[in-house]
């Protein structure tokens, strides 16, 4: 049995063992400097924490105050992510724990301890200092209403600084920190290792990690190249990769937020500034595109629209790992398959179900589409962009962009005949859209809005004006069809 006890004088600091139980003798000015402070780094505070006594309300406030502090920066990686997560009350003081745990063996010990039987007075000064800074507390969680103004907090991924960090904390611990020195000197029972905290944080869909845990599990596939210049370019920017897991070989897809090439959606649309003049205000941000796709990803699949499972993600790093869907990107589908006719039909059915729930996209890109066999719909993926739809002018832009990138990819022989196959299919689209006659005709009606065409005719030196007149002229056509 291990006991922290903390004692009066400063220099009360040592170790007794006495019938099998290991006391470890501490002063009470320092273990307070330390929950406040992490003058040592917190080895003192959260080994008092678990097994301190006499128990003292000055320290259990102080560090309850450290530890909410600090899960309130922890959390700002999921300030957009309101209704979607919760996280164990036990989890400021367990990361801790678990962090403590290669310094020394008892951190073991402590940390699944303190996992299975909790500390009643620090889980209660959490709860009641969580709350006073805004937290919701259901039981043992907590969570967020709404958005926090906190500031991101993203992990660096320095790989080479690693061993140096580490060995400064080795030096620091042998020479400058007794409490170490005094702790690896405890001998305690083989043990296991605890799990990770993020195993505390519980969201709707998808285990929470640190990618960082499980980069030795997988390898990267890469991904699909294509002949095609363009697409070349699109597969270079791309931030999807399929990657394997090493022992099952089960393919997943993962992508980075974070990559500045993350945003090449922006970087190749006509002009991003115009787009704003229909009220679509495309995200730039990571953390905002990060969690959008995870929300909609969910929200379109709970109104019986396919989507991508989201198998694991890290808020901090912005990597979110989804299940691989067989199939081919109606791209592919319709350029080279050759069913144009098929690819868009297939887009106007899932497009027109998706705008029935009240959602745009705005990023319909024919990549963007998976076309599943023996299935009239497609799968969605790449959802960062998706909102719900404010205007009609909204659900037109998600009927003009399918085609405008289908001709950037479409050699000159079938670039003639896409916006025929556009203007022949809308009724496809018409007649599965879930809604009355009178918003059918302000969706046709905006597909000719100067506003939009303006937009894409900026796009004229990217196709060339063979390919997005055509297109131009049928919008116009289309415009005034009745429903």
């Amino acid at each position: 049995m291990i006991r922290i006890v903390v004692k009066s004088r400063i220099t009360d600091l040592g170790v007794v063992t006495t019938n099998h139980v290991t006391e470890i003798r501490v002063p009470k000015q320092i273990t307070l400097l330390d929950c406040m402070l992490k003058t040592m780094g917190y080895s003192l505070c959260a080994a008092y924490l678990v097994s301190g006594e006499p128990r003292d309300d000055d320290i259990v406030s102080a560090a309850a105050r450290r530890l909410v502090s600090d899960l309130s920066n922890d959390l700002s990686a999921f300030s957009e992510a309101h209704g979607l997560f919760r996280v164990s009350i036990k989890y400021p003081l367990y990361k801790n724990l678990y962090r403590l745990t290669s310094r020394a063996e008892i951190y073991k010990h402590l940390a699944i301890r303190y996992l299975e039987n909790g500390s009643p007075d620090v889980d209660l000064a959490i709860g009641i200092t969580a709350r006073n800074a805004g937290f919701k507390i259901d039981g043992g969680w907590l969570s967020i209403d709404k958005e926090k103004g906190y500031l991101v907090n993203i992990r660096a991924d320095w790989l080479k600084t690693i061993p140096a960090i580490e060995s400064l904390k080795r030096s620091f611990d042998e020479y400058l920190n007794p409490l170490i020195k005094i702790l690896k000197s405890v001998r305690i029972p083989q043990l296991e290792d605890p799990p990770p905290p993020e195993d505390l944080i519980e969201c709707v869909e998808g285990k929470v990690i640190d990618y960082r845990s499980i980069r030795d599990r997988i390898y990267d596939s890469g991904v699909v190249r294509s002949d095609k210049t363009l697409p070349k370019i699109l597969n270079a920017l791309s931030t999807s990769r399929i990657v394997r897991d090493r022992e099952s070989g089960v393919k997943m897809v993962m992508k980075n937020f974070s990559d500045y090439a993350a945003a090449k959606w922006l970087l190749i649309s006509p002009t991003v500034d115009l787009m704003t003049r229909v009220g679509i205000r495309p995200k730039a941000l990571p953390r905002a595109r990060f969690w959008n796709e995870y929300r909609y990803t969910i929200e379109l699949r709970r109104l019986g629209i396919a989507t991508q499972r989201i198998l694991y993600i890290d808020p901090w790093s912005l990597t979110m790992i989804k299940e691989y869907i067989e199939g081919e990107p109606l791209s592919r589908y319709a350029i080279y398959g050759g069913m144009v006719d098929e690819a868009v039909e297939i887009f106007m059915r899932t497009i027109a179900k998706i705008h029935s729930s009240g959602v745009c996209l705005i990023d319909t890109k024919p990549d963007n589409f998976i076309a599943m066999e023996g299935s009239d719909t497609a799968y969605c993926i790449d959802l960062e962009q998706a909102g719900r739809c404010r205007r009609y002018s909204h659900m037109a832009w998600d009927l003009v962009v399918f085609p405008y990138f289908l001709l950037l990819i479409a050699p000159n022989n079938m670039a003639n005949r896409i916006p025929l196959i556009i203007e022949d299919k809308i009724r496809i689209y018409l007649d599965s859209l879930k809604l009355g006659d009178k918003a059918k005709a302000r969706i046709l009606s905006s597909l000719s809005d100067p506003r939009i065409t303006y937009i894409f005719l900026v796009g004229l030196s990217i196709i060339g004006p063979t390919k997005i007149k055509p297109l131009l002229d049928i919008l116009k056509k289309l415009g005034s069809l009745k429903p």
